[in-house]
């Protein structure tokens, strides 16, 4: 594919020094971001509203349909539509004292197109794939086997092809809203700054955000509504398909199909969702506190400490960056029902770093006396660091069996109503993390009552330590030569893996890996001239 994104911005700001003690900071910004094209139009887009092809062959009153950018479906060549987007910022800085200041802030800021994994790598027309259909009945018989998985062949990407609906039909397909709005967060802050003696600065601040028409993984338009799972079993007989003769592959091309499918919002096919919806919010509150001692000599020591919480109802994009991965959704017919604490949500985080020049050598408190050679061996060294300690992320769980049977639906856990959280250290949990018998397996046709992530059990935390040792030793004026040794995890504590997070598996509950790397020892020798 050859795809484009065009940015433009528009920007402008000022500083007004209302008087001696009050300063105003503000501005705007004017935001053009993306949206895709593609050089040779190879993008598509859903058009819920419209009436399926399928509509005049099979008689039945079938909406649901994919459309092609320039086309008549839709004229643009842009698969989403392009928003003028103001943000405008402002800030407050008041010194009530001389070593006093008080600072405050909000600001509007739009969050980039390509957040949303829309791009022409994505969509349909281009990432088509031959469908596998091991079962036709809800898992009860097998359909094609392994032996041979694609009797009827692989079809290959339709690209700009008018004739492309027909690929699609009787597939699952995810393409973008062309009217989506766009995503943004609000942010506000205010802090408090103030010096110490002794060359001690302390800042406490409250900062916040809310994010707005954010991007969630594929919305499934066409899940079972949750009225039709009363009907249980009967959701897997087999009935005739009114799509037989005119769907080519996939399970819709049999002579028989599950009613369920039928019961569908678009029957035609087996999945109809949007990528990227953006249609998500979050909300975010944190305390904030830091401490930093500056150093006569050389050197500095700083403190940072974050007390936070984020809830949203969806999770990263980039679920493959996070220790827990992503929570999928349950029941996309409910989406108010996922918002929870986001699976990467820190309570607690402590880091602590500092860099120290020793006091050794010429002109320093110890030692001072030496010159020549030994005063080049003494002389010069430092020390720096960083050590971390964060409360762990909320865990999401999941069923290993789906038996909700809502064709497009996610399953979890049933929770007893107790806390399944456990006490003692990470060691003497490794083989129950947390109390696995405070959650059963939802009866069949049923959703779970398990949050998108459980409020009160967490994963392991961090304990880190990492520590770095140099020596700076000058050659002439204008050369100098540094060594350094650089230890990560120097103690080579262990952080732990999430546990086990699929209910009905024997590793549920259950940490049985490394999630840090391990002590790693470097040196380096580096010229300065």
């Amino acid at each position: 594919v050859a795809g484009q994104m065009i940015y433009r911005a528009y920007y402008g700001g000022d500083q007004y020094q209302i008087n001696s003690r009050l300063t105003l900071n503000y501005g705007f910004r004017l935001d053009q971001m993306g949206p895709w094209s593609e050089r040779f139009d190879r993008l598509s887009v859903l058009i819920p509203n419209a009436v399926s092809p399928l509509a005049s062959v099979t008689g039945l009153p079938l909406m649901g349909k994919f459309g092609l950018v320039n086309s008549p479906d839709r004229p643009s060549r842009n698969n989403t539509d392009l928003h003028n987007l103001p943000a405008p910022r402002l800030g407050l800085a008041y010194r009530i004292m001389d070593k006093t200041v008080i600072r405050t802030g909000y600001g509007i800021f739009w969050l980039p197109s390509e957040v949303a994994n829309t791009g022409p790598q994505s969509d349909p027309v281009n990432a088509y794939t031959t469908p596998f259909v091991g079962t036709t009945d809800g898992s009860l018989t097998p359909f094609n086997r392994l032996s041979n998985p694609f009797p009827s062949g692989i079809v290959q990407p339709p690209g700009h092809n008018a004739n492309f609906q027909q690929l699609f039909e009787g597939q699952g397909f995810s393409a973008s809203l062309p009217h989506d709005p766009s995503a943004y967060a609000q942010q506000w802050n205010f802090g408090i700054q103030h010096e110490l003696p002794g060359s001690v600065a302390v800042e406490v601040d409250y900062a916040g955000s809310k994010g707005t028409h954010l991007p969630g993984p594929a919305q499934q338009l066409d899940q079972l509504p949750d009225q039709f799972l009363s009907m249980g079993a009967a959701l897997q007989q087999l009935v005739p398909n009114p799509f037989f003769g005119q769907v080519q592959v996939g399970a819709l091309a049999n002579p028989t199909v599950a009613r369920g499918q039928l019961l569908r919002p678009f029957p035609q096919y087996t999945g109809y969702s949007v990528l990227s919806p953006m249609d998500r919010n979050s909300i975010y509150h944190s305390a904030q506190v830091k401490v930093e001692k500056r150093f006569n000599k050389g050197g500095s020591i700083l403190g940072s400490y974050t007390w936070a919480k984020l809830i949203s109802d969806t999770d990263t994009l980039t679920a493959w960056l996070e220790p827990n991965g992503g929570a999928s959704v349950q029941d996309s017919n409910n989406i108010r029902l996922e918002r929870s604490l986001v699976n990467y949500d820190v309570a607690h985080r402590l880091v602590i770093s500092y860099a120290l020049d020793l006091p050794f050598g010429k002109d320093q408190k110890f030692l001072s006396g030496l010159r020549g050679l030994p005063d080049k061996i003494v002389s010069g060294w430092g020390v720096n660091g960083i050590s971390t300690f964060q409360s762990g992320t909320p865990l999401p769980l999941t069923d290993a069996v789906n038996l909700t049977n809502s064709f497009g639906g996610g399953s979890r856990p049933n929770s007893t109503g107790h806390s399944a959280q456990l006490s003692g250290s990470s060691q003497s949990r490794l083989n129950e993390w947390f109390n696995t018998t405070d959650f059963t397996a939802p009866p069949a046709f049923t959703f779970g009552n398990v949050a998108r992530t459980l409020p009160d059990v967490r994963g392991p935390g961090i304990d880190n330590f990492d520590f770095a040792v140099f020596k700076n030793t000058p050659l002439t004026e204008r050369l100098g030569l540094q060594f350094r040794t650089e230890v990560f995890n120097i103690f080579n504590r262990v952080q732990f893996s999430p546990p086990g997070l699929s209910l009905g598996t024997p590793q549920f509950g259950v940490i049985s890996g490394q999630y840090n790397n391990p002590r790693l020892v470097q040196f380096a020798l580096r010229l300065l001239f």
